[in-house]
């Protein structure tokens, strides 16, 4: 016949549970056979204890929350190195983790992507003045793409080899001056608009002339 449970039993099936401590390591503890504590620390101890605590839990949901949220926030240097932590060993695992995360993730990236931009107009104009104003190149190829495309010369079967491509020409138009000065200009070969003929934005269209015989060539084929 199992012994009653004492105090000392007590406190350390509380600490079994809390720390996942095994049936021996209580025995090294408490003068109780393995027999007796196993009777203590079968899995319908379990199941009373977890339905107890997750009733707590409802009941005190608010106050954990605002517990947790402080421990955070007073211990927010520890949070981020576990958090580095984590990423590190998680990237190690799987090379393609943000891949994956953001392809499972899209939806809902997109939405709070579009509700942060809303709620602070102000600040999104600033960075977009100041992502444009370091990124002329990028900015320049945005730019030609967005009127292609309201002249409906941008074919939908570009890929994005293509498009990076098209890219290209624009970060080495700006590169030109930057080395050469002036300004250099990325012209369709066939001009979307032109007068006998429409040619597409893409990569085989494309060329670099300077501004001076930009103007010149205007829409005629050259």
């Amino acid at each position: 016949m199992a012994k009653r449970a004492t105090p000392e039993l007590k406190a350390a099936i509380r600490r079994y549970h809390r720390d996942g401590w095994s049936y021996y390591a209580l025995a090294k503890i408490v003068p109780y056979t393995k027999e007796s504590i196993a009777k203590w620390c079968d899995e319908e101890l379990r199941r009373r204890q977890g339905a107890c605590y997750s009733n707590w839990y409802q009941k005190n949901k608010q106050h954990q929350k605002d517990a947790v949220k402080k421990w955070r926030e007073e211990n927010a240097d520890h949070v981020k190195t576990k958090r580095k932590e984590r990423y590190v060993r998680e990237k190690a695992e799987n090379p393609n983790l943000n891949k994956e995360h953001h392809a499972s993730n899209r939806e809902k990236r997109n939405a709070a992507a579009a509700a942060y931009r809303k709620a602070n107009p102000e600040k999104m104009k600033q960075l977009d003045r100041a992502y444009r104003q370091a990124n002329p190149d990028k900015n320049a190829a945005k730019a030609a793409k967005a009127r292609a495309d309201r002249a409906q010369a941008t074919p939908p079967w570009l890929t994005k080899e293509h498009l990076k491509e098209i890219e290209s020409f624009y970060i080495t138009a700006k590169a030109l001056e930057q080395v050469f000065g002036g300004r250099y200009d990325v012209d369709h070969i066939h001009p979307i608009n032109g007068k006998t003929s429409c040619g597409l934005h893409v990569p085989w269209n494309l060329q670099i002339l300077t501004a001076t015989e930009n103007r010149k060539k205007s829409n005629s084929l050259g």
